[in-house]
């Protein structure tokens, strides 16, 4: 465990001189253009909390026929956050049409089982170690550096050490928890406590979700039966190319995974070794709580940890 930790704390550090030019680079480079102003940087964080927390709650689990409704509900798509992004557009659009052909909750959550759990072959595996660890399996590396990840800003996943922390609705809650919390740094006038926040939300999306969300949503797109689940990956594919974009920006391309790579996808191999790693499970996961919302810590890492 020791190992596996301070294997991260380097790929953090690293990272954090990448972004900042070097300890005492001149100018910290992307922190100081992003804190250059704060009114635009609290649109942007605010824009990217929106898009992330719904995204995270439409991937962690499938909706009810109420929440269903909500989302489709033709003036709140219409205000979706990142709408100038193509994909944001192209999803939004399709989650209109899901809605005129009348696609129910029932359709949609046997679309998410079948896309992310199984039965069968698992199409587009929620969990970055699935993509990114030799054996393909769950718990793996990443999943201990995301869990440290969560750590430094004291949350955690609310099934700890029973399912993955490194879930991608999970991911994507965590950047959006970050993005409120940096607009609380903003009103409390903290820059120090700023500048920590959006170098975790960098670091993040360097070392973790821009490595395999896009090949994760990339799946779910091509491999999904309704209407609803490909605005989804849509709209969670354009969420990451805009943060790239916005968080990212001193980075050059080639250091950084490019948002699409379709070149590499999850085979049916990587599929099997998904369901072998989940703890013995063998039935698809269709309760919320299971890959529920992230937990904050407490000094008494109490089960009942107020949640976000």
């Amino acid at each position: 465990m020791t190992e596996h930790v301070g294997s991260y704390v380097d790929q953090t550090t690293m990272a954090s001189r990448t972004l900042h030019g070097g300890v005492g680079g001149p100018g910290e480079g992307a922190l100081t253009r992003l804190t250059s102003d704060h009114d635009a940087l609290a649109v942007i964080l605010d824009r990217f909390a929106a898009a992330f927390t719904s995204l995270s709650s439409l991937l962690v689990a499938a909706p009810d026929a109420t929440r269903l409704d909500r989302v489709r509900d033709e003036e709140l798509i219409g205000d979706w956050p990142l709408r100038k992004d193509l994909d944001g557009r192209r999803g939004v659009d399709l989650l209109h049409r899901s809605a005129l052909a009348a696609e129910g909750a029932a359709e949609v959550r046997r679309d998410y089982n079948r896309l992310f759990f199984g039965p069968g072959p698992v199409i587009a595996s929620p969990y970055e170690s699935v993509y990114r660890s030799e054996e393909h399996l769950v718990f793996e590396l990443q999943t201990l550096q995301v869990r440290e990840a969560y750590a430094g800003f004291g949350l955690s996943a609310p099934m700890l050490n029973k399912e993955p922390d490194d879930h991608i609705g999970l991911e994507m809650g965590f950047l959006g928890a970050l993005c409120v919390q940096a607009m609380d740094a903003i009103d409390a006038g903290d820059d120090a406590e700023l500048k920590r926040l959006l170098a975790g939300v960098q670091s993040f999306l360097e070392l973790h979700l821009l490595v395999w969300g896009p090949r994760c949503l990339d799946l779910a797109a091509s491999g999904s039966q309704t209407l609803f689940y490909q605005g989804v990956a849509a709209m969670g594919l354009g969420a990451l190319r805009s943060a790239k974009a916005a968080f990212l920006p001193a980075i050059d391309s080639d250091k950084v995974p490019a948002v699409a790579d379709r070149s590499n996808p999850l085979g049916h191999n990587g599929a099997q070794a998904t369901e072998r790693g989940r703890s013995g499970a063998t039935e698809p996961i269709t309760n919320p709580m299971t890959v529920g919302r992230l937990h904050r810590s407490d000094e008494t890492s109490d089960a009942s940890a107020k949640s976000w």
